[in-house]
């Protein structure tokens, strides 16, 4: 049976996350189980002796879609035991949290797939890509790299960085306090570094993170320099659980001809069914409606 774990089953779900992600280091594994978990929903299905067979955890992001603000799920810790698999057990889980998210209105939900290959069947697809950044790539060679304390000042870079976003994306995760001094012990479970670069006025122009145990990674790279990547790869995706939702915070943009438009939507889902069917779409310069 499908079911959401109690809070305190959680310890439940890290036997199965070591075996299904050995890559993790045991630092980021204690981390994200006393920091980050507990504030999330485990979807789980169990074998004998309550353990568990598969799951998925669904972690909490305050989102801003076109100026509106929704707590939605990013899917981590999708994973069935080595000798359950290809049983049905994932499909059963992921369909079941599929359709509680129509339910509870959430218009979508995302996460950074280990192979998409695994997501396609359940109608994910790619929106993001993620660049990569080479040390030639950054022109700030003359600004001043000083250590920034994310939780020192979370505020004021929690700032900046929704200002950051907010220019350039209709769709990002919001940044606050809470969400600054999570981010902070998150990198510190792999040794985490974060720069801050900037100008002769005190101003911050760029801001970045490296981490890892073994292999050093960039984590992240903003800047207010308008800077071309080395590469770029897929890397999150997206289902939309529940059409009404986000179709309604879509409205016409300042250079459309005119004021009012409509279009009629025929959209198949074979897994939730109260998105399917033909739906006349109105948008106006405030949003829209769906009928």
């Amino acid at each position: 049976m499908v079911r959401y774990l109690e809070k305190s089953e959680y310890g439940k779900c890290r036997p199965l996350w070591e075996e299904a992600f050995p890559e993790d280091s045991k630092s980021f594994a204690d981390y994200y189980f006393s920091e980050k978990l507990p504030g999330s929903k485990v979807l789980a299905i169990e074998g004998e002796e309550g353990k568990l067979l598969t799951m998925a955890h669904l972690n909490p992001y305050m989102i801003s879609v076109n100026g509106k603000k929704w707590e939605l799920p990013y899917i981590v810790g999708v994973a069935t035991a080595a000798h359950q698999r290809h049983k049905g057990y994932m499909r059963q889980v992921l369909n079941q949290m599929l359709r509680d998210l129509n339910q509870e209105k959430k218009p979508f939900c995302f996460l950074m797939p280990a192979a998409e290959a695994i997501y396609r069947p359940f109608q994910f697809a790619f929106i993001y890509d993620q660049p990569v950044w080479k040390p030639e790539d950054e022109p700030e060679k003359d600004l001043e790299k000083v250590p920034v304390d994310l939780a020192e000042k979370s505020e004021e870079l929690a700032h900046w960085l929704n200002n950051w976003l907010e220019k350039r994306y209709e769709v990002y995760a919001v940044r606050d306090r809470a969400y600054m001094e999570l981010l902070k012990k998150e990198l510190e479970s792999e040794a985490g570094e974060v720069t801050g670069l900037y100008e002769k006025d005190g101003k911050l122009h760029a801001l970045e993170a490296w981490w890892g145990l073994g292999k050093r990674e960039e984590r992240f790279y903003y800047s207010i320099s308008e800077i071309k990547p080395s590469d770029m790869h897929p890397a999150i995706m997206v289902r939309i659980t529940d059409v009404r939702s986000l179709l309604e915070v879509i409205g016409l943009n300042e250079n459309a001809p005119g004021d009012k438009f409509q279009a009629v939507l025929s959209i198949k889902d074979p897994i939730i069914s109260e998105n399917e069917g033909c739906w006349l779409w109105k948008l106006g310069k405030n949003g829209s409606t769906l009928e």
